[in-house]
């Protein structure tokens, strides 16, 4: 998301907090003679409040939709649409690339994840030599927590499937 847009989003949330702060001044007009005059069935005071409330979440809503539009439209964009995309065939000769040029510290990395038929390690952080595979997408550590002081990591989808059909890669 945007910077400016959430500060839009900040914008209108404090100004309808702002406005909701406000209801009991607003509404401080009708007197209990008033409401005699008018009648007390139908709690008058409350039927406005929350007409009031509805009308600045239609607003409220209003806006925030514009902004999912304005959010999507960004995204969407046919100038940005072929920036950054490579095929298919393209992503792969370049992956094969990077596998075929590993250093031999990190062949030997990889080949626990081979020979052990794991997808998935536990190694103390800075005993493993990852920081260049992490940096290349090869792996990346595991979303879950820590045990005993070590770390998980897991080998992308596409690096087990090239290393896999391809074990001269990490000779």
């Amino acid at each position: 998301m945007n910077i400016s847009k959430a500060k839009l989003g900040l914008r209108l949330s404090i100004i309808l907090g702002l406005i909701l702060l406000l209801f009991p001044s607003l509404f401080q007009w009708i007197t209990d003679d008033t409401i005699h005059q008018i009648g007390d069935f139908l709690g008058y005071k409350v039927l406005l409040t929350l007409l009031l409330i509805l009308i600045l979440l239609l607003v409220y809503q209003y806006f925030m939709h514009r902004l999912v539009l304005l959010e999507n439209v960004s995204y969407d964009s046919t100038a940005t649409e072929n920036v950054n995309q490579t095929s298919e065939a393209e992503q792969k000769k370049l992956r094969i690339k990077l596998l075929s040029n590993l250093a031999e510290d990190e062949k030997k990395t990889l080949r626990i994840f081979i020979d052990g038929n794991k997808k998935q390690i536990r190694a103390t952080y800075g005993r493993v030599p990852v920081e260049s595979l992490i940096a290349n997408g090869v792996i990346f550590i595991a979303p879950q927590l820590s045990v005993g002081g070590t770390i998980s990591y897991s080998i992308s989808d596409w690096a087990w499937e090239i290393l896999r059909d391809n074990p001269k890669y990490l000779e």
